[in-house]
């Protein structure tokens, strides 16, 4: 009997031990594969600024290093987030399936983890993208749920992108023709920019944000 008991003992012991080796690595390379998705995304970040030679295969690369050691990861909204919000803002100016799938993961996510700050961001994403294309509808209806989400945000900083969405759907509005709903709109971020510190116009003009 002791014997018996003396072998189970030992095989608790080894299965355990076992377990707990496994939970380690485990989280060895989580933690590798997350100080990988950083570095490539630092790597990725400081590429684009530079304008360097070979900027494109470079950004390539490195993005698709990033996404690469991202899927290693088994569950990490916060990072994922900080991934596809900086490849949707590198890519802001791309019209490439590509690039809407960077705003599309983010809003997903961004949703899943009641994200209010992300989600602005990809909606902001998207109406800049249907504005550059002529979508000028789709454009509107996605900043009006920008302005849906920034209007609680407190601060100076926050009217005033407040204000920039607000004439940029003026600017819209006046595509499609729709001058009183422009002007309104117009009215509409003067004022709230007059609650919050003097602007010029040529400020306004010149507003883009990536949100706040």
């Amino acid at each position: 009997m002791r014997s018996f008991v003396s072998i189970f003992l030992c095989f608790l012991f080894l299965t355990l031990n076992s377990f707990a080796l496994e939970k380690k690595q485990e989280k060895d390379s989580i933690q590798y594969y997350t100080k990988q998705v950083e570095s490539w995304l630092k790597k990725t970040n400081r590429v684009h600024r530079k304008e360097i030679e070979g900027k494109n295969d470079s950004l390539k690369l490195y993005i698709a290093q990033t996404i690469k050691y991202l899927g290693k990861i088994p569950s990490n909204d916060s990072l994922a987030l900080i991934v596809y919000d900086d490849l949707a803002w590198l890519h802001k100016h791309d019209d490439s399936k590509l690039s809407r799938s960077y705003s599309d993961s983010l809003e997903q996510i961004a949703k899943r983890t009641n994200d209010d700050y992300y989600l602005i961001g990809a909606y902001l994403y998207k109406a800049q993208f249907n504005s550059r294309k002529g979508n000028y509808n789709a454009s509107i209806k996605y900043y009006k749920k920008v302005l849906e989400l920034a209007k609680p945000r407190k601060g100076e900083m926050a009217s005033l992108n407040l204000a920039g969405y607000y004439y940029n759907i003026s600017g819209l509005y006046k595509k499609i023709e729709k001058d009183s709903m422009s002007k309104r709109m117009a009215e509409i971020a003067f004022k709230t920019f007059d609650t919050t510190t003097a602007v010029s116009y040529t400020h306004l003009r010149a507003h883009e944000t990536r949100h706040d």
